[in-house]
This record gives structure tokens, sequence and C-alpha cells, in this order.
């Protein structure tokens, strides 16, 4: 069965692109899903215990990304040529997410 989240995500993402993994974690103080496809790396978050709400807090594409890195804090920080994003992941170690990024990156 498909969660919600993940519908909700796949509309944000354009003709011919999919989700190729995901990772929960936390972003700008919300809590959600890291979603890498095959041509962005977009944060879903996700608000409401019975009635979610869903919200694409960051989407950037692949290419636009300049360095990612895994913390000290074990967090993954992202960098493009505007801005620099921090993900928190929660249940799986950054390496291995950082890992996932740089294979969808090619």
């Amino acid at each position: 069965m498909t969660q919600n989240w993940y519908k909700e995500a796949e509309k944000a993402l354009e003709p011919g692109d999919a989700i190729r993994k995901s990772y929960p974690g936390r972003f700008d103080g919300g809590r959600g899903y890291l979603i890498i496809s095959n041509k962005r790396l977009m944060f879903q978050n996700v608000k409401g215990f019975l009635s979610k709400k869903y919200n694409i807090t960051m989407n950037v594409p692949l290419e636009g990304i300049s360095k990612v890195v895994v913390t000290e804090g074990n967090a993954i920080e992202i960098d493009t040529a505007d801005k620099k994003y921090v993900v928190d992941p929660d249940e799986v170690p950054a390496r291995i997410i950082l890992k996932s990024i740089t294979e969808a990156k090619g």
C-alpha cells in the first residue's frame, strides 16, 4: 500500500521523473521525508496526527547541487549555488543517504 505522503510527493515531480528513494528525517523545524528522484532532491514535510498535511519545503534539481557532505552531528549538508540545506536523518545513517544522493547525481 502506498503511503499518502508518497502520493503527494509524486504530484510535485515533473513528467518523466520518478522517486528513487526516501528517508525519514527533519528539515527546517519539521518532520517528514527526504525524497531522492531521478532529477530532484526534495523534502516533504508531514504535519498533523489524525489529519495529515503535506508540504514540499525543499525542492532542488540534482544538477544544481554543488556539494553534499555528512556533518559531525550525522546531518546531511547540501550546498547549491545560492543556498545551504541541512537535513537530519531519523532512522538511516547519513552516510547511506549520502551514497544514495551521490548515485542519483551520477
